[in-house]
């Protein structure tokens, strides 16, 4: 079965891809650490992986294999800022951050997600020198566990 579309006069891509890590769970190879904190069908939010940024980062990725907003349906594009505003809010409540960096490449792979990275002003740097430091520093499991527990407790405290 076909599962591509036309979108803005290009080809979308597939609605999942068997060779995604974000589509595929057994591309992922496991769970984000302490487990999704958002999955509500359209959108999934979890910590970014130990290794991979610091603690309190969290990914935010459309459930649907698209590239970017220009793919997103009409369900991604209504649910798109109030999944966000949920995990955002969860993650000031949680981390005690004053503010959340929004960072998305699509580097790795052509599939939409948002890296959520929250900043204090007490950080060393604002602005993209905080995003080298996030890349420069990863953090350990233990804290990204902690970090997620304290976002999970959030979220289901505002539900």
């Amino acid at each position: 079965m076909d599962t591509t579309r036309m979108t803005a006069g290009r080809p979308a891509i597939a609605v999942l891809d068997r060779d995604c890590w974000f589509c595929n769970d057994e591309v992922r190879g496991e769970s984000p650490p302490g487990g999704w904190l958002l999955d509500d069908g359209i959108w999934r939010a979890g910590a970014a992986p130990a290794g991979m940024a610091r603690a309190g980062t969290v990914v935010l990725e459309a459930r649907r294999h698209v590239r970017d907003e220009a793919d997103f349906g009409i369900r991604e594009s209504i649910t798109f800022v109030p999944a966000l505003g949920q995990v955002l809010t969860a993650m000031r409540a949680g981390l005690g951050c004053d503010r959340v960096y929004q960072w998305s490449t699509m580097a790795a792979y052509e599939h939409f997600h948002v890296w959520l990275i929250p900043w204090w002003r007490t950080s060393a740097h604002g602005g993209p020198a905080h995003l080298l430091d996030v890349v420069e520093s990863p953090a350990r499991e233990a804290d990204v566990l902690a970090t997620a527990a304290r976002v999970a407790a959030a979220m289901r405290e505002a539900s």
